[in-house]
């Protein structure tokens, strides 16, 4: 689920409608998951605190790394611009 974030209506709406689809129920043969991909509003992370999660950032972080020194590399190798971005490359990721 993207851009729950820019959901206009009161955000426990759309946080209880989420919960009702994911209760766990015992006849239930199927089961739902879900991944939100927008900012973590404190409505959400309440919610559903008690469900598996992980930040994707913390995953994906050394990809963007590599994506940002791959660029630099390509469009302006051994430039001064490259050298005070690559100094920047942390406060980025």
């Amino acid at each position: 689920m993207d851009a729950l974030d820019e959901y206009d209506e009161p955000a426990e709406f759309v946080a209880q409608f989420i919960m009702d689809l994911v209760k766990k129920n015992p006849d239930s043969q199927t089961r739902v998951r879900i991944l939100f991909s927008s900012r973590p509003w404190n409505v959400f992370v309440e919610k559903f605190k008690d469900y598996m999660d992980f930040d994707i950032h913390d995953r994906t972080e050394d990809d963007v790394r590599q994506v940002y020194a791959y660029i630099l590399q390509a469009q302006a190798p051994n430039t001064q611009a490259a050298r005070e971005i690559i100094r920047l490359i942390e406060k980025i990721v």
